[in-house]
């Protein structure tokens, strides 16, 4: 009854365990006996949040002292999640501590304002499977990239260019989660074979990633996306204008959405859109896009677009609401 199972598995799946626990707590189990105390050491895995270590120093400090401590020298996984940063030295040094041949997945999240670099090297770690940067990462340009087996990439890092360079040199990239700014991104070239989700979402300030000061000038010259494997896209758009947008068609689109506010440069590409989609199994539309539609002064293009195509299409209700009120003043005139 009293023996200690746990302790009596070997090692690997010991470590197996602990990585699924935070770094803190992974270390922490060096103080349970003789034959935990050195176990966190042969860690892969390694998820850093200073949630639990406000102060600055005493952060970069454990986080110098674990990298420092380990093993092995290949990392599989590296997490690293801050409200703040001020050391970027010492973010130089984690970055070219953890790249490595083995370094599967990578996500580095900042939720302050401060501007960062040095990030270029992880853009040609070619192991990388999945990465996930969120924060204010400025790069006027990336040197190279490199990235033959990533899957999954996050950008919610503004100042990150999303351009013909990044997407060419993600060849298997099939999830792509990129927020975007006016201010940072007045250009978006989405040109991917392998691309299998894709969800552009605004820069909102309710996300923190752009001060309030910058949302009086946000546009976007183009936006072309060319994803002919695609089968889900999301695409919300609200303060920023897009002037252009060049899409092509999407055969294989099981799902899409999308909220885009009125503005005359959006009446003009919408329709294109539409008919980009018109193989899309499930259409969803918010309040914003009913608008559009309205103003396209063809208040009927939705619903004649989801009855002619059979789509299963879900609208909220006040923007139904909305839409019917469009298409009775339509027909009355």
């Amino acid at each position: 009854m009293g023996t200690d199972i746990i302790s009596t598995l070997p090692n690997p799946l010991l470590c197996h365990i602990l990585s699924f626990l935070p770094t803190i707590d992974a270390v922490g189990t060096s103080v349970l006996s003789r034959r935990w105390r050195h176990l966190w050491k042969d860690l892969q895995v390694f998820d850093f949040h200073d949630e639990r270590i406000r102060d600055r120093e005493r952060f970069v400090s454990f986080v110098e002292s674990v990298l420092s401590r380990r093993s092995y020298p290949d990392i599989q996984k590296f997490s690293l999640r801050c409200y703040s940063l001020d050391d970027l030295n010492a973010l130089k040094r984690w970055i070219r501590d953890v790249l490595g041949p083995c370094l599967q997945e990578m996500e580095l999240n900042f939720y302050d304002y401060k501007t960062r670099n040095g990030i270029d090297a992880i853009f040609t770690c070619a192991s990388l499977v999945s990465l996930s940067l969120v924060g204010h990462f400025y790069m006027n340009d990336i040197p190279a990239v490199h990235l033959p087996l990533l899957k999954n990439l996050e950008l919610a890092a503004p100042g990150v260019p999303v351009d013909s360079k990044l997407i060419s040199g993600c060849p298997a990239l099939e999830d792509l989660y990129f927020i975007y700014s006016g201010r940072f991104n007045p250009k978006i070239n989405l040109l991917s074979a392998s691309l299998k989700r894709l969800r552009l979402i605004e820069a909102l300030k309710r996300l923190r990633l752009i001060e309030a000061r910058n949302f009086d000038y946000l546009e976007i010259s183009e936006i072309q996306i060319d994803a002919p494997n695609l089968e889900f896209l999301r695409i919300y758009l609200e303060d920023s204008c897009v002037r252009t947008l060049a899409v092509s068609d999407f055969p294989n689109m099981n799902e899409a959405s999308f909220d885009i506010y009125p503005k005359p440069e959006h009446v003009d590409w919408l329709p294109k859109l539409l008919q980009a989609l018109s193989q899309t199994k499930k259409l969803g539309l918010g309040g914003f896009s009913t608008q559009v539609a309205y103003q396209c002064h063809n208040p009927l293009l939705i619903i004649t677009f989801a009855y002619s195509m059979m789509l299963l299409c879900y609208i909220s209700h006040s923007a139904w609401l909305k839409l019917r009120i469009y298409t009775y003043q339509n027909l009355a005139a």
